[in-house]
């Protein structure tokens, strides 16, 4: 009777917790146009080891995104230089979105995690755009300034939106899985992404 009842409660386990592939993906992306930095996690995330290469592709997806933004140079506040920056990075969030797909807790909080962050630094990239304003500007300068701020603001918001999901998501997977209470990156993540919501103003409501 007790060995029936190991083998159910075994199944049962089993039947609860998300599987990953025997052998990871295709990472879905040309290798070709991986920045040099990025090999190393690149190498890591084609290993047959489906965990290793989730986690490898975390860190390949976050590489890929710093080096492109970084690559830019002539950004400015319009919104071409806001499309220029989304294509850069929609191989990274590709690979996050694949990650997050898995359902596999742990790896889900990570690349949520990340794909926060990586909608953060875009929105920093692109604030960075906006010229200080020029030691002793009249009152026609400053105002012309403050609508570009907000013009801006206006036309980043879907990313801000992006980034609360994230944040959000990591934090309500995070209570729903206290086994994970142990897990130092894990809760890492969430304390941040608990910071970061704090911060940010709420999502802006959309009508449908």
């Amino acid at each position: 009777m007790r060995t029936i009842l190991a083998v159910l409660m075994l199944a049962t386990a089993a039947a609860a917790a998300p599987l990953l592939p025997t052998a990871a993906p295709p990472l879905g992306i040309d290798a070709a146009t991986v920045p040099a930095p990025c090999t190393p996690f690149l190498q890591q995330a084609v290993v047959p080891a489906p965990v290793a290469a989730m986690t490898a592709r975390i860190s390949l997806a976050q590489c890929i995104a710093g080096e492109r933004l970084r690559a830019h140079r002539d950004l400015i506040d319009a919104q071409d230089s806001i499309e220029l920056v989304d294509e850069s990075v929609a191989a990274s969030v590709a690979l996050l979105d694949a990650v997050i797909a898995t359902d596999v807790p742990r790896l889900v909080i990570e690349a949520q995690h990340a794909k926060g962050e990586l909608y953060a630094q875009m929105i920093a990239r692109m604030l960075a755009t906006l010229p200080a304003p020029a030691a002793g500007a009249g009152d026609d300068a400053m105002q012309l300034r403050e609508q570009r701020v907000a013009v801006l603001a206006t036309w980043l918001q879907p990313w801000r939106d992006a980034a609360h999901d994230a944040f959000a998501g990591v934090v309500t997977l995070g209570k729903q899985h206290p086994e994970l209470a142990r897990d130092p990156v894990v809760q890492q993540a969430i304390r941040d992404s608990s910071q970061r919501l704090e911060r940010e103003p709420a999502k802006v409501a959309t009508s449908s």
